[in-house]
């Protein structure tokens, strides 16, 4: 199997996600969290050209998002309401000085990535923030968040790797 470095080379190259592609996502991904228990769930603010799912935020669940500190240091987990500042490759996370939660406290981890895999395998861009926020975070459900055609057969992992427990896609949200 290729490396991981080169899987990330070649998926880098490939058409940006239309608003059209979020909207369907979106409508999957509301309709299967009707169906949840009322949770705490962190959403991610997308980078330019990732799936935007925030319009499935509502009154319904109680929503945090991730800040992206300097360097290699930890996402930490903040009120999804809370004030924002634009981070250097251009999205939104909260400012530092806004309330923290433990990750421990999530119930649903929204994930976005550069690809997964139908199997629930997952890339990522490289800096292994979402590894380090899984284990810090513990037994949470894990939702990778894409589109079918982003989708891939595999994908090379690691130990430290974490499967998703399900994948929402503009098909649908489903098992792997």
């Amino acid at each position: 199997m290729e490396s991981k470095k080169a899987v990330r080379a070649r998926l880098r190259v490939r058409p940006p996600v239309i608003a059209e592609e979020s909207a369907a996502v979106s409508d999957h991904l509301r309709h299967w969290l009707a169906d949840q228990p009322p949770s705490r769930i962190l959403v991610y603010l997308p980078m330019p050209g990732e799936v935007d799912v925030t319009s499935v935020v509502d009154d319904r669940h109680d929503w945090y998002t991730t800040r992206t500190p300097g360097g290699r240091a930890p996402l930490t987990v903040h009120p999804y309401g809370a004030r924002r500042e634009r981070h250097p490759f251009g999205y939104e996370h909260p400012v530092a000085e806004s309330e923290a939660l433990d990750p421990r406290q999530l119930d649903i981890v929204l994930t976005p990535a550069l690809s997964f895999a139908r199997n629930g395998k997952r890339i990522g861009w490289g800096m292994a923030y979402y590894d380090g926020l899984f284990a810090a975070a513990g037994d949470v459900v894990a939702v990778g968040v894409t589109l079918e055609r982003l989708l891939v057969d595999d994908l090379p992992t690691e130990p430290h790797d974490r499967a998703m427990d399900w994948l929402a896609t503009d098909g649908g949200v489903y098992r792997p």
